[in-house]
């Protein structure tokens, strides 16, 4: 598992990157759009497997989800992610992995399929 998240906060961190050198040409609505599709989805994919994962190597992806909050809203690094997490509507990823998980239960249970 250390390996995945490796590869994963290198990749998300290498989009932030770029993404960070156009954030001034875009407003918030766009930014947020497009911090969902590349961002998110890298975090939410496999939310399976990192249920019960090290507190570490899911400290490594709460910070990426800091740094992408920030990103949107343009504060500094040294700003507090609570607030604009709770402003994006967005689960810590401790809770987002046990959402997902009890989605995915839940829909199971009851005949649908999961997506």
């Amino acid at each position: 598992m250390a390996d995945h998240t490796t590869n994963l906060s290198r990749t998300i961190n290498w989009q932030l990157r770029n993404l960070n050198r156009i954030r001034k040409y875009l407003d918030t609505d766009t930014c947020h759009n497009i911090v969902r599709t590349l961002i998110l989805s890298k975090l939410d994919y496999c939310n399976l497997l990192f249920n019960g994962i090290d507190k570490k190597h899911l400290n490594r992806l709460q910070v990426l989800q800091n740094k992408s909050a920030r990103l949107i809203f343009r504060q500094p690094s040294r700003s507090h992610a609570s607030p604009l997490l709770q402003s994006l509507h967005w689960l810590p990823v401790a809770q987002r992995i046990q959402f997902k998980s009890l989605l995915q239960t839940f829909k199971a249970f009851h005949t649908q399929s999961p997506d």
